[in-house]
């Protein structure tokens, strides 16, 4: 897939937050062990999405005005992160969960 320049992105399927990011540990070394450097997001272009008052997922601007409702690929930017800032990630919030 690698050679093909297939993007390697993560998702999480948890059902509660001591789920979250199960096995990426894992995941992470596999990706290292096979030579992928990057992984793939998406996120929420010039704003933030979250829950509004209504119950429904909003877009919002820095001055926390909604933008609207996300509705299609315009709304999101891909971004990338390296393997090992992943790893590093995934320490901190390992060390931050213990304390």
């Amino acid at each position: 897939m690698k050679s093909k320049g297939i993007k390697f992105t993560l998702s999480d399927d948890s059902h509660g937050v001591n789920q979250v990011a199960y096995g990426y540990d894992k995941v992470i070394t596999y990706l290292e062990e096979n030579g992928i450097e990057n992984v793939y997001y998406y996120t929420w272009r010039d704003c933030t999405r979250r829950v509004g008052k209504d119950g429904l997922n909003h877009l919002f601007d820095d001055e926390g005005k909604i933008r609207g409702i996300p509705s299609d690929i315009g709304d999101v930017v891909l971004k990338s992160m390296s393997v090992g800032a992943l790893r590093d990630c995934m320490n901190e919030a390992i060390i931050a969960a213990d304390t």
